[in-house]
């Protein structure tokens, strides 16, 4: 083995390799560092909600898409009024030949009338979706 071989040298120790770094050189690394931290933290201000703001907040909102909900079911319970009405109709007056078509013009007047109560649910139906949809933003 020869001793002059770089391969064969054993590495150095952790105490004989010593960094030289003077007091005014440690001072501008940390102020390097705490620069670098500034420019990546987040401007966080504080929030003008409190837990009691943000909860009130969260059930007004439940509150709000609860009373959608209930009017678009009022909305779906009228058509299916309307189409149900239709069908009977339909029924009786094409069940035989001699039958009257009566109740065509009956059904008829029937969805006109739930149409006028669609309409009217469907605009208080827009007021809450539109209310919910603002207590989104």
């Amino acid at each position: 083995m020869r001793s002059g071989a770089p391969w064969l040298k054993s590495p150095p120790s952790p105490s004989s390799q010593s960094f030289a770094l003077s007091g005014g050189a440690i001072l501008a690394v940390q102020v390097l560092l705490v620069a670098a931290m500034e420019a990546i933290r987040p401007n966080l201000r504080p929030s003008p909600l409190d837990a009691p703001t943000i909860g009130a907040l969260a059930h007004l909102y439940r509150g709000e898409i609860y009373h959608s909900t209930t009017w678009r079911t009022r909305l779906d319970n009228t058509t299916n009024w309307a189409v149900v009405t239709l069908g009977i109709a339909l029924s009786v007056t094409f069940s035989r030949s001699e039958a009257s078509p009566l109740p065509l013009l009956l059904a008829g007047v029937l969805c006109i009338i739930f149409l006028i109560f669609e309409a009217r649910r469907y605009r208080y139906f827009n007021v809450w979706r539109a209310r919910a949809r603002l207590d989104e933003l």
